[in-house]
């Protein structure tokens, strides 16, 4: 909450800052909830492209023969 330059609240009303933090901390759990739940969604996003990346890879290659990954050598 805000100071005035003596010390004391700029407001004087005790239950108004208590409501005010209240609210204040609220919004801040909202903010840090999105936060997580962003960065799930993109960890999610990036994983599916490279498993799709991969799979595309495999197929190519699993189908063209040119790799044997069980002996790591070229045919």
């Amino acid at each position: 909450m805000e100071r005035n330059k003596d010390g004391t609240f700029a407001e004087a009303d005790a239950e108004v800052r208590g409501e005010a933090q209240a609210s204040l901390a609220a919004v801040e759990g909202r903010l840090a909830w999105a936060g997580r739940v962003g960065l799930a969604f993109s960890g999610v996003s990036l994983g599916s492209i490279l498993l799709l990346a991969a799979l595309g890879l495999a197929i190519t290659y699993g189908l063209m023969g040119v790799i044997n990954m069980r002996t790591a050598s070229s045919s």
